[in-house]
């Protein structure tokens, strides 16, 4: 998927749930999703990342649960959507602040870094950024474990 796409939950238990990813290669999902991509291929990312951060917030208010269709286990609809929810139009400044919480991505370190510049960093990089490091550590521990049962 291109980054300026993002997933939408629009069924069932976790309707409005957002998935901003920026790369997703031989993703598959059942959350049935909407794909939502910006029509203007040059949109810059951060406007992506806003609009699902937004929606997220609207989910987290409990406003998506509310205008959601009751029948069928609930869901989305375009209607609701085109009827229901008003995107703000924040200045293109205010929009990439919002967003670069969630997504930032600033250089890594070196092997050699300190406590303090590892502090540092992780308080200006996005969410997004913080999530992947702790997945990839997770994974990485996973296989040192791994590699220390089987090859003592």
């Amino acid at each position: 998927m291109k980054p300026t796409t993002f997933l939408l939950a629009a069924d069932g238990m976790i309707v409005g749930r957002s998935f901003f990813f920026d790369a997703m290669p031989n993703t598959i999902t059942n959350i049935h999703p909407w794909v939502i991509t910006a029509k203007d291929k040059t949109q810059p990312r951060y406007k992506s990342v806003f609009l699902s951060v937004f929606l997220s917030y609207l989910k987290n208010i409990g406003y998506l649960e509310k205008i959601k269709d009751k029948s069928n286990g609930g869901g989305l609809k375009k209607h609701h959507v085109e009827k229901q929810i008003k995107i703000p139009s924040f200045s293109d400044n205010i929009q990439e602040k919002i967003a670069s919480y969630y997504y930032n991505n600033v250089n890594p370190l070196g092997i050699a870094a300190t406590l303090p510049e590892q502090l540092k960093r992780n308080a200006e990089i996005g969410i997004f950024q913080l999530n992947m490091e702790v997945l990839s550590l997770q994974e990485l521990l996973a296989n040192s474990v791994k590699d220390i049962i089987f090859n003592g």
